[in-house]
């Protein structure tokens, strides 16, 4: 006996499968943001003691390892600079994840994960490498390490 079932078009599957990696990403995206809140200030590295504000760089880095963690292989870590300003934030296949563009006055989510890039076009890309704090010298490694063990050691489980 042999089974057939219509699954749709191919545009339709590869669009709910991106939506399926879009409401992971918000999700794990929203847990460590959450999770850095959560945490004493005092207990933070001095790049976070003030979040969202100025920290978009080792947050980005400290997520992305958060997402490699669970089960995203290919997270970008991204910098760039507009006239101002530098921003960080990652690229996980074509979807920008970032938990600290609301520092921006006209941002007002906490969480952004998006396929538009449009607001991220101002900044002229500087940086753009894996988004692990593995590939940094020893001390830097260390001192990520035992920022990244804090913060998700705050984690709700789910």
């Amino acid at each position: 006996m042999v089974c057939i079932v219509k699954l749709g078009s191919p545009e339709k599957i590869i669009g709910s499968v991106d939506n399926m990696i879009k409401q992971i990403l918000e999700r794990l995206a929203l847990n460590f943001r959450q999770a850095i809140l959560s945490c004493e200030k005092n207990k933070l590295p001095i790049s976070l003691k003030s979040f969202p504000a100025g920290s978009c760089g080792d947050t980005s880095i400290l997520l992305g390892k958060y997402l490699q963690v669970n089960g995203f292989n290919d997270v970008r870590y991204i910098c760039g600079w507009n006239d101002t300003q530098s921003h960080a934030w990652l690229l996980v296949d074509r979807f920008i994840v970032d938990i600290t563009a609301d520092q921006f006055s006209k941002i007002l989510n906490g969480v952004i994960v998006t396929d538009d890039h449009t607001w991220y076009r101002q900044f002229s890309i500087d940086s753009d490498h894996s988004a692990d704090f593995e590939i940094y010298d020893k001390y830097a490694s260390s001192y990520m390490q035992s920022a990244y063990n804090y913060i998700t050691s705050k984690l709700k489980s789910n």
